[in-house]
């Protein structure tokens, strides 16, 4: 059993993975970081983290779109709380909706913008995973 959070961020960005991890590393959650989609799907499979923070946009053969939903399909990782992230004004511009509707209709927890202060940003994860 773990005794802090553990969070899988998936985002090709790696300075915005460094940022992100060493926030929340130092505020005591326990993050993982992967760059593609498909490494996002194995990863949450293996580690079953408490939350993945999913970049929509990454390369190769599987966006964040699709690797969330091959998350949620999966029996084993179907409950792990997936949160997209972006920074795109319309990140898909095919669905009409806000942000945060449309994750929600997609099954996810919620949008949060990578522009969002950093300090907004955490207090988002943290509302997600019910810590103060």
């Amino acid at each position: 059993m773990r005794t802090n959070p553990l969070i899988l961020m998936a985002d090709d960005d790696q300075n915005f993975r460094e940022i992100i991890t060493e926030k929340l590393s130092s505020l005591g959650f326990e993050v993982r970081t992967v760059a593609t989609g498909a490494d996002a799907v194995k990863a949450a499979a293996e580690i079953k983290p408490d939350l993945v923070l999913m970049d929509i946009r990454m390369p190769g053969e599987m966006n964040g779109i699709d690797a969330a939903f091959k998350i949620k399909e999966n029996p084993e990782t179907r409950d792990v709380k997936v949160v997209f992230l972006s920074d795109s004004e319309n990140p898909w511009p095919a669905v009409v909706g806000g942000k945060t509707e449309v994750s929600r209709a997609f099954g996810m927890e919620d949008f949060i913008p990578k522009t969002e202060y950093l300090d907004v940003f955490v207090g988002k994860i943290k509302q997600f995973l019910a810590v103060a």
